[in-house]
């Protein structure tokens, strides 16, 4: 397995090259099954964003665990973020049958497609999810601290302001699980990741998301960057010796044990002028 470094960060994390984004997916999927095998039957707590670039690994996973003889039972799906809307008495989770709600997505993009691939008792359940609950989001940290924090957190960011889950520019290291205010350009990015929206006045804004004290307090945390939209973003993570609060994705040099998956397009554009 090929393994480079970022001239532009030599003691930087490690980078994980793959010619495509399928491929990708793989080797998310693979470290995904490999960790849980060194520990089977402990309940596994995974960091799952929405979005396109994850979406090779969750389309990866069932077909590896198949291939494996993995039971998935004890993987938890903890989502990183949902949606926002008003309701009679403020702001409540949007509907999970909404075009953009987060929960559909890891309905649609993360449940069913593992469990398709696994026979019955295998695959995922509705069950096996985690939301921070709007009205208590402290409480989710505390659910996370009593499991022994998320094992595997898989990083994606925002194109174009390099946002995570929904904390935007500015947010600081030791932030909790929290409702927050998106911001502009984090609505923008949605309009990308949820193209039914026909314009920016349909993205809410507001949203319940994990803090970044969630990612840095991972066993392992991998940053997905595939195509090349995210070059960009990709080569700021890379040129940044530290946390950089103006770049929220760069919180993956606080972490325990960082690294970066990434296709070849996305090297190439963050290697760009």
């Amino acid at each position: 397995m090929p393994r480079t470094r970022s001239s532009a960060a030599p003691d930087g994390p490690a980078i994980e090259v793959r010619s495509t984004p399928l491929e990708v997916g793989k080797l998310v999927a693979g470290t995904i099954l490999d960790r849980m095998a060194a520990d089977p039957g402990r309940p596994f707590l995974l960091g799952c964003p929405s979005g396109r670039t994850p979406t090779t690994t969750y389309a990866a996973l069932g077909p590896l665990a198949a291939d494996r003889g993995i039971d998935l039972s004890p993987l938890v799906i903890v989502m990183v973020d949902e949606f926002l809307v008003e309701g009679p008495d403020g702001l409540v989770l949007c509907d999970p049958m909404s075009h953009y709600s987060c929960r559909r997505y890891v309905r649609d993009h993360v449940l069913a497609p593992v469990s398709a691939a696994l026979p019955d008792g295998r695959g995922l359940r509705p069950d096996q999810v985690r939301l921070a609950d709007p009205t208590d989001p402290g409480r989710f940290d505390d659910e996370l601290a009593a499991a022994g924090s998320i094992d595997l957190y898989l990083l994606a960011m925002g194109a174009t302001d390099g946002h995570v889950a929904f904390n935007p520019p500015g947010t600081p290291a030791d932030s909790p699980t929290r409702v927050i205010e998106l911001a502009e350009s984090t609505r923008g990015d949605n309009l990308h990741t949820f193209p039914a929206f026909a314009g920016l006045d349909e993205v809410p804004r507001f949203g319940v998301s994990v803090g970044l004290g969630a990612v840095t307090s991972a066993a392992e945390t991998v940053l997905l960057a595939v195509g090349e939209e995210k070059g960009p973003a990709l080569r700021r993570v890379l040129g940044s010796p530290d946390f950089d609060e103006g770049w929220p994705a760069t919180i993956l040099h606080r972490c325990r044990r960082p690294w970066i998956a990434a296709d070849q397009t996305a090297i190439t554009a963050a290697s760009s002028p």
